[in-house]
């Protein structure tokens, strides 16, 4: 996506929120209401809603939480605000902006995947998906549409940059701009000193073993075309299939070897929140700094309209997974598209951590 765009549509976001939490603290009721809300897990119903230290206005704000997200109800409301757990903070929140939330049934990875991609067009009319997690501790896989070719997007620039990294070139300078900004030029910059497009898929095929992606074009600050253009139409493309290979022997340091850390270091430079379609979205608030990911957008009026995220994902005291998510063709891009993306990966985490506070826009 073109890093000016990227920004704006950051911007956008970020001032939508800024207004919603004003929205919030502006319409908190002062005075008293009968406890409404039974101790258990609640649900924020409003776009955004303020953690307090005490039980009223006057009282500092902690953190904003979003619509969606899932608390913890520990007590009796207070002038109408409820105590709370949110993560590992303990604090009051108006109780009308909480809604009691269902139970959330964990089942197999499998089952979880599976679910996803059957809710899919329902949830975001017109989305096709490829999903696949790999837990990387335990071995265990699930994937759906796991062979099936996306347009791979800017989801791709990890690839490139590992490329590079594998060819014994250095990246210090143009990686945030790629993980960080998505820069297109600097990402032209590392097939370059990667070797350039055939030197990418050489080691796509032959060092990570993805034998259903590739690299056919990059035109950013210079024309770059691969001798093979694959089977789309001269455009980029991987399977989630390909891309849980790659994050394994990355995991496992068989790509980059000593350069490992650094190149994680790099993936977590990538946004986690405040824009749409990121797999930390919805994420507990401590982990979403920790995900190592790049996303990938091609907007309208690209046909193709797609949301890709792909990364690893450690679980706090527990395991670690890959997961890649593909979605394109939905009609509404930025919205219902976007939030299913956050919902699957949300899903997915639920589902490995073992983890049923969590609210995955259910």
């Amino acid at each position: 996506m073109q890093p000016r765009l990227l920004m704006m549509r950051r911007l956008l976001l970020l001032v939508a929120l800024s207004a919603a939490g004003c929205a919030a603290e502006k319409d908190e009721p002062v005075g008293s209401s009968e406890a409404r809300l039974a101790e258990g897990w609640a649900t924020v119903n409003v776009d955004a809603l303020n953690l307090r230290a005490g039980p009223s206005t006057n009282d500092t704000i902690l953190a904003v939480m979003r619509n969606g997200e899932r608390v913890r109800i520990d007590g009796e409301s207070v002038n109408g605000f409820a105590p709370v757990a949110y993560g590992d903070q303990n604090g009051w929140a108006w109780d009308e902006y909480l809604s009691p939330a269902r139970e959330v049934a964990i089942g197999s990875l499998a089952d979880a995947v599976q679910s996803l991609a059957n809710e899919a067009g329902r949830r975001s009319p017109g989305t096709e998906v490829a999903i696949s997690a790999m837990n990387l501790t335990t071995g265990e896989y699930a994937g759906v549409n796991d062979d099936v070719r996306h347009v791979s997007a800017s989801s791709a620039k990890v690839l490139w940059v590992a490329a590079a990294m594998h060819a014994g070139a250095g990246l210090s300078d143009i990686a945030t701009p790629i993980f960080a900004n998505s820069d297109n030029y600097a990402s032209g910059s590392a097939i370059d000193r990667a070797g350039g497009p055939d030197a990418v898929n050489d080691f796509l095929w032959n060092v990570a073993s993805m034998d259903h992606s590739i690299l056919a074009n990059w035109s950013f600050g210079a024309r770059r075309v691969a001798s093979n253009q694959g089977v789309m139409g001269g455009d980029n493309y991987f399977t989630t299939r390909d891309l849980m290979t790659f994050y394994s022997k990355l995991d496992r340091g068989d790509l980059v070897g000593d350069r490992t850390g650094e190149l994680r270091g790099y993936m977590k430079l990538a946004p986690d929140d405040g824009v749409g379609g990121w797999l930390p979205a919805l994420l507990p608030a401590a982990v979403r700094p920790e995900v190592m990911h790049k996303g990938g957008w091609l907007p309208p009026p690209y046909d193709e309209r797609t949301i890709n995220d792909a990364g690893i994902v450690q679980v706090p005291d527990g395991d670690r997974y890959a997961v890649a998510i593909l979605a394109r063709h939905g009609s509404d891009y930025w919205g219902a598209q976007a939030r299913f993306v956050e919902r699957a990966s949300c899903v997915i985490y639920r589902t490995i951590a073992h983890d049923a506070s969590l609210s995955c826009y259910d």
